[in-house]
């Protein structure tokens, strides 16, 4: 039941029900606790985060996430050490979002070394591991405003195709965020071209692509005027 609660408010959230989502968040919590199981417990925090992002409450979102890890003994097993990593990991995001580098640095480098000892994979329905940190440290980069280090980060890599494909379009959608800020138009259209072949349904709903090819057609034709109509007709 508590899986099937986060994949009802996955398809609220994603398509801007935020009322919806907080009320289904509501009800997972309370599923949650009634398995007395301190992960899953610890998984329904994870998703409740979603509600201080739209909220905005970034630092309270974060002490809860603090809190819900403080609560797991990591060491237990491979499902506990993903959860309490995956829970820096979107602390870190909150961190980064508010302003707060070294905040968000502390709270990704724990992530790191837990994804040091956890296979990549999906654990209690959060996909984890090296490569969804290394993912996570290009969003912490865009979001502190220093694109050339989330691009830097980006050189050379890119997510391997065993992680689910929704986790591989945010590194591209990212990645198309720092090329666009950093002034380079066509090379964001490529990663968000790419991202929307990876993962279409999550493209065509997510608020930042909407805002940067808004921004784009508002900016004028160009040279890159083709393959941003192209991107708005896949979209439609």
């Amino acid at each position: 039941m508590f899986q099937v609660y986060r994949a009802a408010d996955a398809i609220a959230e994603k398509h801007g029900y935020s009322d919806l989502s907080a009320r289904i968040i509501g009800l997972l919590g309370s599923v949650a606790a009634e398995t007395g199981d301190e992960l899953v417990q610890a998984s329904g925090s994870y998703v409740r985060g979603e509600i201080f992002f739209s909220s905005g409450e970034l630092t309270t979102g974060r002490m809860m996430l603090e809190r819900a890890a403080e609560r797991i003994q990591d060491r237990d097993s491979d499902s506990a050490a993903a959860t309490y990593g995956a829970l820096h990991m979107r602390a870190a995001v909150m961190a980064a979002r508010a302003g707060h580098a070294a905040l968000a640095t502390a709270h990704i480098d724990e992530a790191t070394q837990i994804a040091l000892r956890v296979n990549e994979g999906i654990h209690l329905g959060t996909a984890f591991g090296a490569a969804s940190v290394r993912i996570h440290r290009l969003s912490l980069a865009v979001e502190l405003g220093d694109f050339g280090a989330a691009l830097r980060s980006a050189t050379g890599w890119q997510p391997p195709t065993n992680l689910p494909a929704e986790r591989r379009s945010h590194f591209y959608i990212d990645l198309g965020r720092a090329y666009y800020a950093a002034g380079r138009t066509e090379r964001a259209l490529d990663a968000l071209h790419t991202a929307h072949c990876v993962a279409p349904e999550h493209i065509c709903a997510h608020p930042h692509v909407r805002e940067m090819i808004e921004q784009m057609h508002i900016a004028g034709p160009g040279i890159h005027s083709t393959a941003l109509s192209a991107l708005q007709h896949a979209m439609r």
